[in-house]
């Protein structure tokens, strides 16, 4: 069953079903909610994702230079001589220790900080402190850490790390908690072939707190289909793939096919911040936002002119993010000394059914579980218990049977027996029992 089936058997099931749109919204959102919950309830088989993501080795160079001196911005500048910096850092730890003064009678550096922008091969801002202005030294030796290893956006919880590439030593890390991790004081810098890994801190990204403004800019180019649009918006790290949660959605506006759709009222990040805007457009399609395929918006950009959406945008565009901005992270122990290709396997968050068109990620035959679960709960709000609690028991009994076919794989394996001859065989045949 798709969403729009699902939310007319329940009218069906109530004996109510308006056509209001207000009403529909509201069993559309009781019906997500359920499946939200019922994902992240279990270890579904069907619920769980495999993906594989690159853990860096450290990387070190001892040409590093920095100048307290010269004051804001450029106290949190950190220079090299020659190519250091790649994009993967932004985002990571960085640590400053030694060097030549500057000046006679300057300090040096020794501390840690997050690298809050990579700008190019040879320069990065870095937060978590202000140099003084007798800070100062060149030829400094800089070692950025791959310390915190991100989790998938779409990550619920966690089951298993590891790595299982066929050009690689393969093997699963064990999960260590963070009482023992603090118990033993695990060291943060020991590195090595990681064998366990420790949950770390989360990370909640800034959002943006104002819609976006809409015009119809008219001219060429443009919107793929006539009717109304809105636009939202994410912070994003381009250089790692952080994301924000969205904006609020701007107000509707209508356009013709071909109109240009201009967005100003973006919000100003700071330069260097780091910070960049992802673009989201709804169009009349779909009750989605759906990624533009224009160029991203700088930290300091407050506007944004003629922004597209792909013609088939419906397939092969990225929708906003529902994940509000929350990542989870872990640390290997040891931190990797190469570079390693880790398999994560996690229990996943399916994205939220908004089109009648869309279906639940999970085997058809269990569907009817979302129209008795939101049967119960609106039976509650038309103030009948009798039919809620009913509704309950049948949720409960198909909740029973998805438990018993997707929680785990049978026991069960096939045992050859000896051999037996008849007339019917004129070679001997195996027969085979099962156990368990």
């Amino acid at each position: 069953m798709n969403l729009g089936e699902i939310r007319d058997l329940v009218g069906t099931i109530l004996d109510y079903d308006p056509e209001v749109q207000t009403y529909q919204d509201e069993v559309t959102d009781v019906v997500n909610q359920i499946y939200m919950d019922f994902f992240s309830d279990k270890q579904w088989q069907f619920a769980q994702k495999l993906v594989t993501r690159m853990a860096r080795a450290d990387r070190t160079i001892a040409t590093g230079g920095y100048n307290g001196a010269a004051g804001p911005p450029a106290d949190v500048t950190i220079n090299t001589v020659g190519n250091f910096f790649e994009t993967w850092m932004e985002g990571q730890v960085i640590s400053i220790t030694g060097g030549t003064p500057v000046v006679v009678g300057h300090t040096q550096v020794r501390s840690e900080y997050t690298i809050q922008k990579v700008v190019s091969a040879t320069q990065a801002i870095i937060s978590g402190g202000i140099f003084s202005t007798t800070q100062s030294a060149t030829n400094a030796t800089l070692i950025v850490k791959s310390r915190f290893f991100d989790m998938p956006y779409d990550c619920v919880s966690l089951i298993s790390l590891g790595v299982r590439d066929i050009y690689e030593d393969t093997g699963p890390y064990d999960n260590v908690t963070k009482y023992l991790d603090e118990t033993y004081d695990l060291d943060l810098d020991q590195t090595g072939r990681p064998s366990d890994w420790v949950r770390s801190s989360d990370m909640t990204m800034a959002h943006p707190r104002t819609a976006p403004v809409v015009a119809n800019g008219g001219g060429a180019g443009g919107v793929p289909v006539a009717g109304s649009y809105q636009v939202r918006y994410t912070f994003v790290h381009v250089a790692n793939g952080r994301e924000s949660a969205p904006s609020p959605p701007s107000s509707a506006v209508a356009f013709a096919a071909g109109n240009q759709l201009n967005v100003s009222g973006l919000q100003n990040t700071g330069t260097n911040s780091g910070l960049f805007k992802k673009l989201y457009i709804k169009g009349p399609e779909s009750a989605g936002f759906y990624e533009s395929i224009s160029p991203t918006p700088n930290e300091t950009a407050t506007t944004a002119a003629n922004i597209l959406l792909s013609t088939s945008y419906l397939t092969d565009s990225a929708r906003a993010p529902e994940h509000s901005g929350h990542l989870l992270r872990v640390r290997l122990f040891p931190r990797q000394s190469t570079d390693l290709k880790v398999q994560i396997r996690f229990v996943k968050r399916p994205p939220m059914m908004l089109d009648d068109a869309d279906v639940p990620e999970f085997p058809s035959a269990s569907h009817r579980y979302l129209v008795y679960r939101a049967c119960q709960e609106l039976f509650v709000k038309h103030n009948n218990l009798q039919h809620s609690e009913m509704y309950r028991h049948k949720a409960d009994a198909e909740l029973l049977k998805m438990c018993n076919r997707h929680l785990t794989e049978g026991a069960t394996f096939w045992i050859k027996r000896g051999y037996k001859e008849s007339e019917l065989y004129t070679a001997p045949t195996p027969s085979l029992t099962t156990l368990g």
